[in-house]
């Protein structure tokens, strides 16, 4: 049971963090408008642009994952996701915003899929449906704690505040699955790059 707690818990609040970056823009959106003189549109367009980072990177993220294991690809990409926070949280342009909003989304890119396949290293098929739903259950909490929770941080501490905690927070999630999550079964060396991208074509 604590060797299961140790692969679940850190992947599961982790992708509580990547849906809070992801809705937290609902409650942070007007008062970031005011201070940068933003449009509806451009507010629109922050939103897609996290998404679009995400969708982006998933095939090549993906084969990462089968190259070096997703304990390994998910605490790195969510360094990159703690420095887009950083970047959003000291912008005072709409560009800079777009390159924060996208380093996250890019950064995030991996929080459901890396889970989902150390859970399949993990957990034996009878418990792998259940663990999964549970995870799911976390990406709701999440969307729940980028509403009033974010809410009320951001009326303490401003937007600039917030998002400086969403990137510590990314960094705590780094480092617990890289040092929390057993680093057992992961992919043994051998397959090179070449191979895998001719498997993948085959798949495509």
């Amino acid at each position: 049971m604590a060797t299961a707690l140790r692969v679940f818990l850190p992947f599961a609040l982790t992708y509580l963090l990547a849906y809070t970056l992801r809705v937290v823009n609902a409650v942070a959106g007007e008062p970031i408008s005011q201070d940068l003189g933003l449009t509806t549109a451009d507010l629109g367009f922050l939103t897609s642009v996290y998404l679009a980072g995400f969708a982006l990177c998933q095939l090549p993220f993906g084969v990462l994952m089968d190259r070096y294991g997703p304990r390994r690809v998910e605490a790195s990409l969510l360094i990159l996701a703690a420095a887009g926070c950083a970047v959003f949280a000291l912008a005072s342009s709409f560009f800079e915003l777009v390159a924060g909003r996208i380093m996250m989304g890019v950064g995030a890119s991996m929080c459901l899929m890396a889970p989902f396949t150390a859970y399949r290293k993990w957990f034996t098929p009878d418990r792998l449906a259940m663990v999964i739903g549970l995870h799911m259950t976390f990406g709701a909490a999440g969307s729940a704690v980028g509403g009033r929770p974010a809410e009320a941080v951001m009326e303490a501490v401003g937007w600039h505040g917030l998002f400086a905690l969403l990137g510590v927070l990314a960094v705590a999630a780094a480092a617990a699955i890289l040092f929390v999550v057993p680093p057992r079964r992961e992919p043994a060396a051998g397959q090179n790059f070449a191979e895998m991208g001719r498997e993948l074509g085959a798949i495509l």
